[in-house]
């Protein structure tokens, strides 16, 4: 066999087994927001609004990575590397950082809700996938939050100037125990009873209320893309840190309330 039918014949095995995997692994959208539906749309709706966001384009991008066989935790891991590169794009961008971050932390909450539904759609989920994940969110909160206040410079307080990195570090402190509060508790809000079906009795008032306000957080990319365009992303980085200080203040009465019971 010459080089050229080697070529050939190496080229034409990589088709087929490229048109194999399209064919036997039949992965369609609907079967995306079906298993959506069925086992993560009651807790997104009471504890993370915002992140139906994200899934609209990891409902696109599933079933194709799904047919060409990646795992979710390629997924996860590539959104590691994006979260990790958040502070170095504030760091270089110069005036136009905002952008950068902005688009940097999109592209992590896409991929972020992308892993979660390639697990579904191909029946590869598992414990130790939920706990990279979780891990990955806790990395990609701080070195967001600090990459936030790296492009927003520095503000001045009085006379006193300001580092809003340091700023977004507090936040990021305060997003951080407050999530260890409500992991103590079993969760931002008391859980509905729910059966194999994911669906359950319905929330009260006040859970909804507080889901709302904790999934803003979702928002981030959303609100550095606003307020940069705006000129006013220190505006922002302080918003950050009485949100982050609200939300611990909530997590610790609601496991306090929930404790008492």
């Amino acid at each position: 066999m010459t080089a050229r039918q080697a070529l050939c014949a190496a080229t034409l095995s990589c088709a087929a087994q490229l048109t194999n995997t399209f064919m036997t692994q039949p992965v369609r959208t609907s079967d995306i927001v079906a298993a959506y539906r069925r086992d993560k749309r009651a807790e997104e709706l009471r504890d993370d609004w915002f992140y139906v966001l994200y899934r609209v384009f990891s409902w696109v991008m599933a079933p194709l990575l799904a047919r060409l066989g990646v795992r979710p935790a390629a997924v996860t891991l590539t959104g590691a590397l994006v979260a990790l590169c958040l502070p170095w794009l504030a760091w270089q961008g110069g005036p136009q950082a905002w952008w950068m971050v902005g688009a940097g932390g999109f592209l992590f909450s896409v991929l972020d809700a992308l892993d979660g539904d390639l697990a579904r759609a191909t029946a590869t989920c598992s414990p130790a996938g939920a706990w990279l994940d979780a891990q990955v969110d806790l990395v990609y909160r701080v070195l967001m939050y600090f990459a936030v206040g790296l492009a927003a410079g520095t503000s001045v307080v009085g006379s006193l100037p300001v580092p809003l990195a340091v700023v977004g570090l507090l936040a990021a402190a305060l997003v951080l125990v407050a999530r260890a509060a409500r992991t103590a508790t079993g969760g931002p809000a008391v859980k509905a009873a729910g059966d194999a079906t994911g669906q359950g009795t319905r929330a009260p008032g006040w859970q909804l209320a507080y889901g709302f306000f904790s999934s803003l957080d979702h928002l981030l990319p959303v609100l550095v893309l606003v307020f940069g365009a705006l000129g006013a992303l220190p505006v922002l980085v302080w918003w950050l840190l009485v949100y982050s200080a609200a939300d611990y203040v909530s997590s610790f009465w609601m496991g306090w309330r929930a404790a008492s019971r």
